[in-house]
């Protein structure tokens, strides 16, 4: 049995065409290749949708601050001080590596 395996692979190898040889070579690496890109285009899409929460959480919470402080001043004063989460948010969005201000 193992002798007729050993033919078989031997007059294969001697008898095939050039071209099979390339296509066992391209065939793997166009494989790999589009995986490697479906992988990392998901994977960066994942990370954009992470940042994108994150800041409606933020700007959300920014939102709530703004209705509640406008809700508290008498009407026709303007509040000199800004709400504490506002002054908190941008000390943060500055020291976080995720969102870069320009």
């Amino acid at each position: 049995m193992l002798d007729q395996v050993t033919t078989f692979i031997t007059t294969f190898v001697d008898e095939a065409p050039w071209w099979i040889y390339v296509l066992a070579v391209l065939i793997p690496a166009f494989l790999l290749l589009a995986l490697r890109e479906s992988y990392c285009w998901f994977n960066k899409v994942n990370g954009v949708n992470k940042k994108l929460a994150k800041l409606d959480r933020t700007l959300n919470l920014i939102l709530k601050e703004l209705k509640t402080s406008s809700q508290r001043a008498p009407q026709g004063v303007m509040r000199e001080d800004k709400p504490k989460i506002i002054q908190d948010t941008k000390f943060s969005l500055k020291k976080d590596e995720d969102f870069k201000l320009k």
